[in-house]
């Protein structure tokens, strides 16, 4: 339905431990070359080790959701035991 995101990140430990998947997705994105969090209109998910949806944000207008993002991800959640 979304098609490609523009970015596809996977999160994993200084070890290589997997952590999760970042997406995102551009709604609207005023320079190619870079991004504004304040200009520009997208869409972030995150799941989690076994592929579930964890979180989600989005900036598009009408369809907030979730918190801001910041400019790296943020921490996985510690799995639980």
């Amino acid at each position: 339905m979304l098609g490609e995101p523009f970015s596809n990140e996977l999160a994993a430990t200084k070890k290589g431990k997997f952590l999760g998947r970042y997406l995102t997705y551009y709604v609207t994105k005023l320079n190619k070359d870079g991004a504004n969090e304040k200009t520009d209109r997208y869409a972030w998910i995150r799941f989690n080790l076994e592929n579930h949806l964890v979180s989600t944000y989005s900036n598009v207008e009408g369809h907030e959701i979730g918190q801001p993002a910041t400019t790296s991800p943020p921490p996985v959640p510690p799995l639980a035991r």
